[in-house]
Protein backbone atom coordinates (compact mmCIF):
# COMPACT_ATOMS: atom_id res chain seq x y z
CA UNK A 1 0.00 0.00 0.00
CA UNK A 2 1.48 3.73 -0.52
CA UNK A 3 1.98 5.62 1.85
CA UNK A 4 0.45 8.83 2.86
CA UNK A 5 3.92 11.03 1.35
CA UNK A 6 3.43 8.57 -1.92
CA UNK A 7 -0.28 10.02 -2.51
CA UNK A 8 0.80 13.54 -1.90
CA UNK A 9 3.40 13.24 -4.44
CA UNK A 10 1.79 11.47 -7.00
CA UNK A 11 -1.46 14.04 -6.61
CA UNK A 12 0.85 16.61 -6.68
CA UNK A 13 -0.47 18.02 -3.53
CA UNK A 14 3.18 17.38 -2.32
CA UNK A 15 5.81 19.25 -5.27
CA UNK A 16 9.82 19.02 -4.52
CA UNK A 17 11.45 22.08 -5.26
CA UNK A 18 15.20 21.56 -5.70
CA UNK A 19 15.55 18.19 -3.97
CA UNK A 20 14.23 15.06 -3.14
CA UNK A 21 13.06 16.15 0.40
CA UNK A 22 13.28 19.21 2.57
CA UNK A 23 11.76 21.67 0.23
CA UNK A 24 8.08 21.40 -1.24
CA UNK A 25 5.21 23.43 -2.44
CA UNK A 26 1.91 22.80 -1.44
CA UNK A 27 -1.83 22.05 -2.98
CA UNK A 28 -5.43 20.39 -2.47
CA UNK A 29 -6.22 19.24 0.70
CA UNK A 30 -2.77 19.19 2.08
CA UNK A 31 -3.03 22.76 1.86
CA UNK A 32 -6.37 23.78 2.79
CA UNK A 33 -5.83 21.45 5.95
CA UNK A 34 -2.78 23.68 6.95
CA UNK A 35 -5.06 26.33 6.59
CA UNK A 36 -7.55 25.28 8.86
CA UNK A 37 -5.12 24.23 11.44
CA UNK A 38 -3.63 27.84 11.37
CA UNK A 39 -7.50 29.45 11.34
CA UNK A 40 -8.25 26.86 14.72
CA UNK A 41 -4.84 28.13 16.38
CA UNK A 42 -5.42 31.60 15.52
CA UNK A 43 -9.44 31.16 16.78
CA UNK A 44 -8.46 29.90 19.89
CA UNK A 45 -5.92 32.55 21.00
CA UNK A 46 -7.92 35.42 19.93
CA UNK A 47 -10.98 33.62 22.25
CA UNK A 48 -8.03 33.18 24.70
CA UNK A 49 -6.14 36.51 24.83
CA UNK A 50 -6.68 40.63 24.12
CA UNK A 51 -3.97 39.11 21.11
CA UNK A 52 -2.00 41.16 18.68
CA UNK A 53 -1.67 39.83 15.69
CA UNK A 54 1.53 40.80 13.29
CA UNK A 55 3.08 39.67 10.28
CA UNK A 56 7.17 39.59 10.34
CA UNK A 57 9.47 39.47 7.10
CA UNK A 58 10.97 36.32 5.93
CA UNK A 59 14.20 37.50 6.95
CA UNK A 60 16.14 39.17 9.92
CA UNK A 61 19.42 40.41 10.46
CA UNK A 62 22.37 38.74 11.18
CA UNK A 63 24.23 41.06 13.86
CA UNK A 64 20.40 40.89 16.08
CA UNK A 65 20.78 36.84 15.92
CA UNK A 66 24.40 36.71 17.13
CA UNK A 67 23.82 39.36 19.98
CA UNK A 68 21.95 36.25 20.86
CA UNK A 69 24.83 33.48 20.51
CA UNK A 70 22.69 32.12 17.58
CA UNK A 71 25.53 31.16 15.46
CA UNK A 72 27.23 30.08 18.51
CA UNK A 73 24.36 27.38 19.45
CA UNK A 74 23.15 26.47 16.14
CA UNK A 75 26.12 26.88 13.97
CA UNK A 76 24.90 25.11 11.30
CA UNK A 77 21.19 26.36 11.25
CA UNK A 78 21.46 29.97 9.62
CA UNK A 79 20.75 29.96 6.59
CA UNK A 80 22.77 33.64 4.87
CA UNK A 81 21.19 35.29 1.97
CA UNK A 82 23.24 38.43 1.25
CA UNK A 83 27.23 37.64 -0.73
CA UNK A 84 30.43 36.40 1.51
CA UNK A 85 32.68 39.40 2.50
CA UNK A 86 34.67 40.24 -0.38
CA UNK A 87 37.99 39.70 2.30
CA UNK A 88 36.66 36.47 3.59
CA UNK A 89 39.82 34.95 2.42
CA UNK A 90 41.51 37.23 4.86
CA UNK A 91 39.61 36.07 8.04
CA UNK A 92 38.81 32.88 6.84
CA UNK A 93 42.05 31.39 9.17
CA UNK A 94 41.03 32.99 11.69
CA UNK A 95 37.70 31.91 12.33
CA UNK A 96 39.21 28.40 11.75
CA UNK A 97 41.68 28.60 14.63
CA UNK A 98 38.35 30.30 16.56
CA UNK A 99 36.21 27.18 16.28
CA UNK A 100 39.31 24.63 16.84
CA UNK A 101 39.55 25.98 19.68
CA UNK A 102 36.10 26.14 20.27
CA UNK A 103 35.93 22.44 20.00
CA UNK A 104 33.08 23.51 17.25
CA UNK A 105 32.94 21.46 14.53
CA UNK A 106 29.61 21.25 12.26
CA UNK A 107 30.44 23.65 9.19
CA UNK A 108 31.06 26.43 12.44
CA UNK A 109 33.56 28.52 10.69
CA UNK A 110 31.33 28.66 7.67
CA UNK A 111 28.95 29.57 9.19
CA UNK A 112 30.26 32.13 11.25
CA UNK A 113 28.88 35.80 11.25
CA UNK A 114 32.20 37.36 10.79
CA UNK A 115 32.38 35.68 7.71
CA UNK A 116 29.76 37.57 6.01
CA UNK A 117 29.76 41.23 4.21
CA UNK A 118 29.11 43.33 7.30
CA UNK A 119 26.09 44.57 10.00
CA UNK A 120 23.50 44.79 6.73
CA UNK A 121 23.44 41.10 6.22
CA UNK A 122 20.59 39.10 7.16
CA UNK A 123 19.79 35.16 7.45
CA UNK A 124 16.44 33.32 6.53
CA UNK A 125 14.68 33.94 10.09
CA UNK A 126 14.76 30.80 11.82
CA UNK A 127 11.91 31.01 14.54
CA UNK A 128 9.03 33.00 13.91
CA UNK A 129 9.13 34.71 17.44
CA UNK A 130 12.24 36.73 16.96
CA UNK A 131 10.77 39.19 15.26
CA UNK A 132 8.26 39.73 17.99
CA UNK A 133 11.38 40.36 20.39
CA UNK A 134 13.01 42.76 17.77
CA UNK A 135 9.93 44.64 17.15
CA UNK A 136 9.68 45.83 21.20
CA UNK A 137 13.53 46.26 21.84
CA UNK A 138 14.28 49.04 24.09
CA UNK A 139 10.90 48.92 24.96
CA UNK A 140 9.45 48.91 28.52
CA UNK A 141 7.36 46.35 29.65
CA UNK A 142 3.50 46.60 31.50
CA UNK A 143 1.99 44.65 34.36
CA UNK A 144 0.04 43.43 31.38
CA UNK A 145 0.68 40.51 29.31
CA UNK A 146 1.69 41.01 26.43
CA UNK A 147 0.50 38.22 24.02
CA UNK A 148 1.01 38.23 20.30
CA UNK A 149 0.46 35.38 17.75
CA UNK A 150 2.06 35.51 14.30
CA UNK A 151 2.85 33.27 11.33
CA UNK A 152 5.93 33.06 9.08
CA UNK A 153 8.11 31.44 6.63
CA UNK A 154 11.34 30.10 8.27
CA UNK A 155 14.39 28.60 7.08
CA UNK A 156 17.04 26.40 8.93
CA UNK A 157 19.47 24.66 7.25
CA UNK A 158 18.55 21.12 8.34
CA UNK A 159 19.77 17.50 8.47
CA UNK A 160 17.45 15.79 5.71
CA UNK A 161 16.33 12.24 6.39
CA UNK A 162 14.93 10.31 3.91
CA UNK A 163 13.01 8.14 6.50
CA UNK A 164 11.14 11.55 7.70
CA UNK A 165 9.74 13.84 4.66
CA UNK A 166 8.79 16.46 7.19
CA UNK A 167 12.15 17.48 8.04
CA UNK A 168 12.18 20.79 6.34
CA UNK A 169 14.46 23.27 5.33
CA UNK A 170 11.67 25.62 4.96
CA UNK A 171 8.67 25.73 6.85
CA UNK A 172 5.66 27.82 8.32
CA UNK A 173 5.09 28.27 12.19
CA UNK A 174 2.74 29.99 14.23
CA UNK A 175 3.13 31.13 17.34
CA UNK A 176 1.62 32.65 20.36
CA UNK A 177 4.11 34.56 22.07
CA UNK A 178 3.94 35.51 25.77
CA UNK A 179 5.67 38.55 27.74
CA UNK A 180 5.82 39.79 31.20
CA UNK A 181 5.83 38.27 34.69
CA UNK A 182 7.54 34.92 35.60
CA UNK A 183 3.84 33.45 36.62
CA UNK A 184 2.08 34.79 34.31
CA UNK A 185 3.95 33.58 31.03
CA UNK A 186 4.24 30.11 32.28
CA UNK A 187 0.63 30.02 33.14
CA UNK A 188 -0.86 31.33 30.37
CA UNK A 189 2.25 29.19 27.80
CA UNK A 190 0.48 26.00 29.58
CA UNK A 191 -2.92 26.61 29.35
CA UNK A 192 -2.71 27.06 25.75
CA UNK A 193 -0.33 24.37 24.90
CA UNK A 194 -2.94 22.11 26.56
CA UNK A 195 -5.98 23.71 24.83
CA UNK A 196 -4.34 23.11 21.56
CA UNK A 197 -3.51 19.27 22.45
CA UNK A 198 -7.07 19.17 23.70
CA UNK A 199 -8.29 20.01 20.11
CA UNK A 200 -5.48 17.36 18.68
CA UNK A 201 -6.65 14.78 20.74
CA UNK A 202 -10.40 14.57 19.48
CA UNK A 203 -8.94 13.34 16.02
CA UNK A 204 -5.90 11.27 17.33
CA UNK A 205 -5.42 9.93 20.26
CA UNK A 206 -1.70 8.37 19.95
CA UNK A 207 -0.68 12.35 21.32
CA UNK A 208 2.60 12.01 23.33
CA UNK A 209 3.87 14.70 25.27
CA UNK A 210 7.66 14.94 26.32
CA UNK A 211 9.85 17.20 27.45
CA UNK A 212 12.96 17.78 24.85
CA UNK A 213 15.91 20.23 24.21
CA UNK A 214 16.79 21.76 20.82
CA UNK A 215 19.59 20.43 18.61
CA UNK A 216 22.52 22.45 20.90
CA UNK A 217 26.25 21.68 18.90
CA UNK A 218 29.87 22.85 20.16
CA UNK A 219 31.36 22.36 23.39
CA UNK A 220 29.28 21.41 26.29
CA UNK A 221 26.24 20.82 24.25
CA UNK A 222 25.10 17.10 25.81
CA UNK A 223 25.26 19.09 28.91
CA UNK A 224 23.26 22.43 28.03
CA UNK A 225 20.72 19.46 26.03
CA UNK A 226 20.17 17.43 29.56
CA UNK A 227 19.72 20.65 31.22
CA UNK A 228 17.23 21.55 29.46
CA UNK A 229 15.34 18.42 29.83
CA UNK A 230 15.83 18.70 33.30
CA UNK A 231 14.57 22.46 33.63
CA UNK A 232 11.29 21.38 31.46
CA UNK A 233 11.54 24.29 29.50
CA UNK A 234 10.59 22.65 26.15
CA UNK A 235 7.44 20.40 26.06
CA UNK A 236 6.71 18.71 22.85
CA UNK A 237 3.58 17.42 20.97
CA UNK A 238 4.25 14.10 19.25
CA UNK A 239 2.54 12.14 16.38
CA UNK A 240 3.32 9.11 15.13
CA UNK A 241 4.14 8.80 11.44
CA UNK A 242 5.05 6.14 9.59
CA UNK A 243 8.89 5.88 8.52
CA UNK A 244 9.80 6.27 4.82
CA UNK A 245 12.19 3.53 4.91
CA UNK A 246 13.05 0.56 6.12
CA UNK A 247 14.75 1.40 8.85
CA UNK A 248 12.54 1.93 11.42
CA UNK A 249 8.20 1.04 11.65
CA UNK A 250 7.50 4.79 13.32
CA UNK A 251 8.40 7.96 14.01
CA UNK A 252 7.64 10.34 16.87
CA UNK A 253 7.16 13.33 14.64
CA UNK A 254 7.47 16.49 16.79
CA UNK A 255 4.77 19.14 15.40
CA UNK A 256 3.81 21.47 18.35
CA UNK A 257 5.80 22.71 21.41
CA UNK A 258 5.61 25.00 24.57
CA UNK A 259 9.04 27.01 25.23
CA UNK A 260 9.69 29.11 28.18
CA UNK A 261 12.73 30.96 27.77
CA UNK A 262 12.81 32.53 30.99
CA UNK A 263 14.64 36.14 30.80
CA UNK A 264 16.99 35.20 28.30
CA UNK A 265 15.13 36.95 24.96
CA UNK A 266 13.54 40.15 26.87
CA UNK A 267 16.90 40.54 28.27
CA UNK A 268 18.48 40.45 24.79
CA UNK A 269 16.68 42.58 23.44
CA UNK A 270 16.29 45.03 26.68
CA UNK A 271 12.55 44.90 26.91
CA UNK A 272 12.38 45.78 30.47
CA UNK A 273 9.96 46.93 33.61
CA UNK A 274 11.10 48.83 36.97
CA UNK A 275 8.78 46.60 38.85
CA UNK A 276 9.54 42.92 37.88
CA UNK A 277 11.95 40.60 35.77
CA UNK A 278 10.19 40.43 32.03
CA UNK A 279 10.40 36.70 30.74
CA UNK A 280 8.55 35.29 28.14
CA UNK A 281 6.86 32.34 26.47
CA UNK A 282 5.56 30.82 23.26
CA UNK A 283 3.80 28.04 21.66
CA UNK A 284 4.35 27.22 18.54
CA UNK A 285 2.86 24.54 15.82
CA UNK A 286 4.99 23.82 13.01
CA UNK A 287 2.18 23.84 10.14
CA UNK A 288 2.96 21.28 7.36
CA UNK A 289 4.19 18.68 10.22
CA UNK A 290 1.20 18.90 12.20
CA UNK A 291 -0.90 18.34 8.61
CA UNK A 292 0.92 15.49 7.45
CA UNK A 293 0.87 13.85 11.01
CA UNK A 294 -2.86 14.24 11.07
CA UNK A 295 -3.25 12.68 7.18
CA UNK A 296 -0.93 9.93 8.15
CA UNK A 297 -3.14 9.35 11.36
CA UNK A 298 -6.81 10.39 10.00
CA UNK A 299 -6.17 9.79 5.81
CA UNK A 300 -8.59 11.58 3.22
CA UNK A 301 -11.73 10.51 3.69
CA UNK A 302 -12.85 13.73 6.06
CA UNK A 303 -16.17 12.39 6.31
CA UNK A 304 -14.49 9.42 8.49
CA UNK A 305 -12.85 11.99 10.53
CA UNK A 306 -14.41 12.51 14.16
CA UNK A 307 -16.99 15.54 15.19
CA UNK A 308 -14.28 18.16 16.07
CA UNK A 309 -14.09 22.05 15.60
CA UNK A 310 -11.16 20.98 12.60
CA UNK A 311 -13.40 19.23 10.71
CA UNK A 312 -15.50 22.20 11.02
CA UNK A 313 -13.26 24.28 9.52
CA UNK A 314 -11.48 22.20 7.04
CA UNK A 315 -15.33 21.22 5.39
CA UNK A 316 -16.31 25.00 5.47
CA UNK A 317 -12.79 25.30 3.48
CA UNK A 318 -13.30 22.52 1.20
CA UNK A 319 -17.06 23.91 -0.11
CA UNK A 320 -16.19 27.54 -0.05
CA UNK A 321 -13.37 27.68 -2.02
Amino acid sequence: MDSIYTKLLASGQLSNIGYHYGTYAYSGFFWKLLLAIDELFTELAKEAYNIIEEQYPTIFPLTELNNINYFYKFPSFPIIILPLNKDNHKINQQISDDAKAMKIDNGYFKHHPHFFSDEKSYVHNPSTCYHTFLNRKNSTQSKRLTVVTAISQCARNERLDPANPMRLRNFTMRECIFIGDHEKVEAEANAFFDKLVDEIKQLVHTVDLKYASDMFFGEGHKTIEDFQIESKVKLEMTLPIPSETKNSDEIDLACMSRNLHNKFLCKAFEIKSDEFMVESSCVAVGLERLTYALLCNCGFEIEEWKDCRLKDILLNKLTTN
